[in-house]
This record gives C-alpha cells, sequence and structure tokens, in this order.
C-alpha cells in the first residue's frame, strides 16, 4: 500500500506581509528615511530602505543641480534621463520588494556597500 503525503500550504504570517509593505515603501521618496532608522533590525527591510535612501538622495541631488540657471534645452537633455533612471530604479525596488527579492539595483549598489 503506497502512503500519499499531502503537504499543506502554508500562509506567509501577516508579520512578513507588513515587511514586504514597508520595504516597497521605502522607494517612495521621503519614507525611505524614517524608514531606515525604525527597521534597522530587519534585514530585508533594511537592506530595501538603504536602497530607497540613496534614490532620495539623488532625486534632491537633482533637483538642487536643477535650480543652476542654465538654458532650459540643457536642463532638458541632462536632467529628464537621470529622474527617468530613478523612477525606473525606483519601481524595480518595489517590484523586488514585493515580491521578495533581495536583489541589488545597478549603480545604487556600489553606493549602499558602503554604510
Amino acid at each position: 500500500m503506497v502512503k500519499k503525503t499531502i503537504k499543506k500550504k502554508t500562509k506567509k504570517s501577516a508579520g512578513s506581509d507588513s515587511y514586504h509593505l514597508l520595504a516597497a515603501l521605502s522607494y517612495l521618496w521621503i519614507l525611505a528615511v524614517p524608514i531606515l532608522f525604525f527597521k534597522r533590525n530587519d534585514n530585508f527591510v533594511f537592506f530595501h530602505a538603504k536602497q530607497g535612501t540613496v534614490l532620495f538622495s539623488f532625486s534632491i541631488l537633482f533637483f538642487v543641480l536643477a535650480l543652476i540657471p542654465l538654458p532650459q534645452n540643457v536642463l532638458t537633455i541632462i536632467f529628464a534621463p537621470l529622474n527617468f533612471l530613478l523612477l525606473v530604479f525606483s519601481l524595480l525596488g518595489v517590484y523586488f520588494a514585493l515580491f521578495n527579492k533581495q536583489k541589488n539595483l545597478p549603480l545604487i549598489n556600489l553606493i549602499t556597500k558602503k554604510f
């Protein structure tokens, strides 16, 4: 007689889902900073909060640099692709956080390794 083993599907705990949501929220501009400071004990959230903080810092830097009086064409040529790249990295980070992936964002990883 062959015994069948039935594996029960286990649900993720509610806590882990909230941590995925916190990690995803850390890519939304200024929300990265408080999450970085208050969720240092969770490696997954801290990992994504570090990357979100770096993206937030770059967005502030690009905003300040855009205030430099230059012709509008120069600003558009320089900052439009950079802001689009920040948007793509943020969306990638949200995707990775929501689907439980701890992947480094290109170029951002070089900065987050230092802290």
